[in-house]
């Protein structure tokens, strides 16, 4: 289970000492779940708004029950992710970032 979380691009135009905050409104912010084989075959993904603005801390709690994910995050609202693997056979858990300028 893949989990990518996409921000809203946010841009700050510098006019001498006055600085402006555009935020695009063609890219919003989401949260993609998606289920990937070892060669990154899409078996199940699904779209949610982003619960996560920026500046704030993400903590991630992934409950995996004999039919379900119970995802939740920052102590916000359940998320129900169907399971396309059994849970045993999840081994590996990473975090990483990256930020595009």
């Amino acid at each position: 289970m893949d989990l990518d979380f996409s921000f809203n691009p946010e841009i700050f135009i510098i006019e001498g000492k006055n600085v402006s905050r555009v935020v695009s409104e063609n890219e919003p912010s989401y949260l993609d779940i998606s289920s990937l084989t070892s060669k990154k075959v899409d078996l199940h993904s699904e779209s949610y708004s982003n619960p996560i603005s920026s500046g704030m801390p993400i903590v991630v709690l992934i409950q995996a029950t004999d039919d379900y994910y119970n995802i939740r995050i920052n102590d916000g609202d359940d998320i129900i992710y169907p399971l396309t693997f059994p849970p045993w056979a999840i081994n590996r858990v990473e975090a990483s970032f990256y930020a595009s300028l």
